[in-house]
């Protein structure tokens, strides 16, 4: 009813408008020799859907990169926890190439760490965690050798999109959200000699 009301062109078709009229008439139990203005109609369904329609400010687009980017590091620190936990289990020393010690732990913290840094929406844990992480990628990929070494490219490129892109929503989150009048303050006395 809404598209038909909407698109309908009342000059050339007089006897398509009353019938829609009248179907409005009904539908809101109206008296049928109600005078509809369609006007105030347009005017209240164009109201209407712009109620039903999420709006999604710019704000919001960079939240969602920000929440993309600590939900990728949870993820890798998960992954690298199970990784590590099982090595100890199995008195491993090695998997897949990697070493595995108990300091590797100190590597999981770090990254959870900073992943609840940049759920805080830090600009600074965002770049530090994409920084250790590619160059952590980048050191496994040359230490590593070649047929296992796809698989930190595969994190690489996956993972990484994501920091980036927290990198980017944390940046831009906060380019929106400043506002120099909070410092700027005309009653602040800063010399009272002056």
């Amino acid at each position: 009813l809404i598209d038909v009301y909407t698109r309908i062109d009342r000059d050339n078709n007089p006897l398509k408008a009353k019938a829609l009229d009248d179907e409005i008439k009904k539908r809101f139990n109206l008296d049928p020799n109600t005078e509809i203005n369609p006007k105030v109609v347009l005017g209240f369904l164009g109201a209407y859907q712009q109620t039903s329609k999420v709006i999604r400010t710019e704000s919001d687009k960079y939240k969602s990169m920000i929440t993309q980017g600590w939900i990728a590091g949870v993820v890798l620190a998960s992954i690298s926890f199970l990784t590590w936990l099982i090595a100890m289990l199995r008195n491993d020393s090695n998997v897949q190439g990697y070493e595995i010690t108990v300091y590797g732990i100190l590597d999981i913290i770090v990254v959870y760490g900073l992943s609840f840094g940049i759920y805080k929406n830090s600009r600074a844990c965002s770049i530090v965690l994409t920084s250790y992480f590619i160059l952590l990628k980048l050191t496994q990929l040359f230490i590593v050798p070649f047929p296992k070494n796809i698989f930190p490219l595969f994190g690489l490129f996956i993972f990484g999109t994501f920091f980036i892109r927290a990198i980017i929503g944390t940046v831009n989150y906060y380019k929106i959200n400043y506002n120099p009048e909070s410092i700027v303050d005309d009653r602040v006395i800063i010399c009272p000699e002056c």
